[in-house]
């Protein structure tokens, strides 16, 4: 969700080895009896070394003129881009000394740098330049935190007071003869298969979509719902305890939504991917051959290595009068049989209500209504409510490529890396959170497969 940051800073990083529009790498030279008989510069104007800070954030100022203690977790955007691309550092690469005929005396070196690697296997290589552009909303290099990111940061963190669900496990116990008549048909079935009996021919793909449907909507919920009131009764002191403890007070809650490393191959490329090359380098250098490919003089692998974090942080407040120890009715009977109601959750709400309601879980899916029934059933009978309440992503892409060059001086090997980092923080708008949303996850999406097969109900997955 766009927010406004009044502030722009950037840095550029220099790397004054290579920079300049036209670049000086090195000098090829070629000694008779010792003595440089002729020497060749080798320049490019490819960019090869980049790197670029950008920062947008917001100026803190004190909440109270007379105090020092600032606003904090401010919204900010952060970018990196760092590419610096040299190789190796100025001195004797290599030279055709070791190829025969060849002395010491009589032979011809590279004398300077390895740098402006090959970026065929780097995604957005056409981006570094310019760092993706000054719009930090539409940037290519920027890792965007998401509707369905600011969704989940409010529901995973938001103080629940309910730790089991009887008032919709009561309701589901209708359907419960049904299930266990379909579920005993089906193990009937599947007996009559193993005892040869049986002359058809078991789960097609209707009869197994039904199966699938039967366990995802009628046993899983009931034993999910089986142990979570068993676990409010048998821990029943401890969680209203809990509860107690925490009504009416500030509560601190961070938790981690998304986190994913991945190392990836990206590519073999066979030439040593450097610059300078071309024929004069390679004739240092000794060929090599493959029939699939023909001969080359060198290789280069790249690896992509990407790291990314999702996590929230936030102070979160709820009040309920019968969890309040400063009440004097406290240890009433009505006190003691609403805590009860509250903890198990048997409480008529709308949240409870709607969950009830015929396909209300596939509208959850699209929409997301039943969470935004629950939060505002959670705020208004709750009173739940946050402050400083902040979603931060921080992605970092790594570029790692090795570069191998076989001179007959000996195989040389060199590594460059070119490293992308994004951060984000985004700050609730209000104390009830973010917008909601969301993508459909592949389970979501299997249920809605068999849907259609069990169901005749149509969907289509739109990319």
């Amino acid at each position: 969700m766009p927010e406004s940051t009044p502030r722009f800073r950037e840095r550029k990083i220099s790397y004054p080895v290579l920079g300049g529009p036209e670049i000086t790498l090195g000098v090829i030279n070629s000694y008779v009896n010792g003595s440089i008989v002729s020497s060749n510069t080798k320049k490019t104007s490819v960019a090869s070394s980049l790197g670029t800070e950008r920062c947008w954030d917001r100026i803190n100022h004190p909440v109270n003129r007379k105090t020092r203690i600032f606003r904090a977790n401010g919204p900010l955007t952060l970018l990196k881009v760092d590419c610096n691309t040299r190789a190796s550092s100025p001195t004797i690469i290599g030279s055709n000394v070791g190829k025969p005929g060849i002395t010491f005396g009589n032979r011809t070196e590279y004398r300077g740098v390895l740098a402006c690697p090959l970026m065929t296997f780097d995604p957005d290589a056409v981006h570094y330049l310019d760092a993706g552009g000054l719009d930090r909303f539409n940037n290519p290099l920027m890792a965007q935190i998401t509707s369905g990111m600011e969704s989940a940061a409010w529901e995973k963190l938001r103080p629940k007071l309910e730790r089991a669900t009887a008032f919709g496990a009561t309701y589901e116990l209708r359907e419960m003869p049904a299930l266990l008549r379909a579920t005993g048909i089906d193990l009937a079935s599947y007996w009559s298969g193993i005892t040869g009996r049986n002359k058809g021919i078991r789960m097609t793909p209707h009869e197994a979509a039904d199966e699938f449907l039967s366990v995802q909507f009628g046993w899983l919920p009931f034993v999910r719902d089986v142990v979570k009131m068993l676990d409010s009764i048998l821990f029943y002191r401890q969680y209203i305890q809990q509860l107690t403890a925490g009504n009416n007070r500030w509560l601190r809650r961070s938790k981690t939504l998304e986190e994913t490393t991945a190392l990836n191959f990206a590519g073999r490329l066979y030439v040593h991917g450097l610059r300078p090359a071309g024929e004069d380098i390679n004739q240092l250098c000794v060929q090599q051959w493959d029939p699939n490919i023909g001969s080359y003089y060198g290789n280069m692998e790249v690896f992509h290595e990407v790291s990314d974090r999702v996590w929230a942080v936030g102070y979160f407040k709820y009040y309920r009068p019968e969890l309040d120890l400063g009440n004097p009715e406290f240890y009433s009977l009505v006190n003691t049989v609403r805590r009860r109601i509250l903890l198990h959750g048997a409480r008529i709400n709308p949240s409870h209500l709607y969950q009830i309601l015929p396909w209300s879980w596939l509208i959850d899916w699209f929409v997301n209504l039943g969470s935004l029934i629950e939060n505002l059933d959670a705020q208004a009978n709750d009173s739940v409510v946050s402050k400083d309440l902040c979603i931060m992503r921080e992605k970092t892409t790594r570029v790692n490529s090795i570069h191998s060059a076989y001179f007959y001086s000996g195989t040389v090997q060199f590594s460059t890396t070119r490293t992308i980092v994004s951060k984000q923080r985004h700050v609730a708008s209000s104390p009830y959170g973010f917008v909601l949303g969301g993508d459909l996850t592949p389970s979501q999406w299997s249920i809605l497969g068999a849907l259609g097969l069990s169901r005749s109900v149509s969907f289509a997955k739109v990319n």
